[in-house]
């Protein structure tokens, strides 16, 4: 098999085909006085390295307008939005190994699973399984409102106010060996 094979193919162990979601949900309505839109969307793509890698989010978004006097009108804006990604701890410099420094001769694994290493050549497959991830979660919420006045002479005074918060997680995973 392509794993225990004297030819190896390390492009094909290290790599994955990366299926994409991305699924956006909107309602909106509203008459001449106030218009409300909401909307929501999940992303999710799959890492293309043959490890625990992806990048998941969740969006929610509300958009009001209101046409309070002829002259004056309000907005408020809302998002939420949280993201998480997962990624090998060893990436770059396994896809560096597979194409640099790994001969075709040099096995991947053994037979019985376990991986193969010798003096001259390294083992991108076990660096990219086995070294361990980062974890990754970003939460993100953002408020603004804007207020606007209009004068007889076209002149428009606004006022805005703005409010953003991104908190991050990470969390470094590396397994220790007997």
């Amino acid at each position: 098999g392509p794993l225990n094979d004297h030819n190896t193919n390390r492009l094909v162990l290290s790599y994955k085909t990366a299926p994409m979601a991305d699924t956006p949900v909107r309602v909106s309505g509203g008459n001449a006085l106030a218009t409300l839109s909401l909307s929501g969307n999940y992303c999710e793509q799959q890492g293309i390295l043959a490890a625990e890698n992806y990048y998941k989010r969740y969006t929610m978004r509300g958009n009001s307008n209101c046409n309070i006097s002829k002259r004056m009108t309000a907005q408020a804006n809302l998002v939420l939005m949280d993201e998480k990604q997962v990624r090998p701890r060893g990436e770059g410099n396994a896809q560096f190994r597979v194409l640099h420094d790994t001969p075709p001769t040099s096995l991947a694994q053994y037979p019985d699973g376990s991986y193969s290493w010798s003096k001259s050549a390294f083992n991108p497959l076990a660096q990219l399984r086995e070294d361990g991830n980062v974890k990754s979660r970003w939460i993100t919420t953002s408020v603004n409102t804007l207020g606007q006045y209009a004068l007889e002479n076209g002149l428009k005074f606004a006022a805005r106010c703005e409010a953003a918060n991104r908190e991050n997680h990470n969390h470094d995973f590396q397994p220790t060996h007997a």
